[in-house]
């Protein structure tokens, strides 16, 4: 399921990152790499702030419903 559909102080594993290269690379970059677990902090219908190796990131919902998760 797209980490967009989780909520609120849930953890979670990335299970697949579905972006073009170009956005697959900038996101892995900040630490979005399957395998790796993420907190929804915030999640409040148009962005999401997410916990992920000690740092605090907001993505758009677009980019989270690219981000699928288990």
């Amino acid at each position: 399921m797209p980490i967009s559909f989780v909520t609120e102080g849930k953890s979670v594993k990335i299970k697949n990152i579905q972006m073009n290269e170009k956005m697959g690379k900038k996101i892995k970059e900040m630490g979005f790499n399957i395998g790796a677990d993420v907190e929804v902090v915030k999640n409040d219908g148009a962005s999401l702030i997410l916990g992920i190796q000690g740092s605090r990131v907001a993505i758009s919902r677009g980019m989270a419903q690219k981000i699928i998760v288990e």
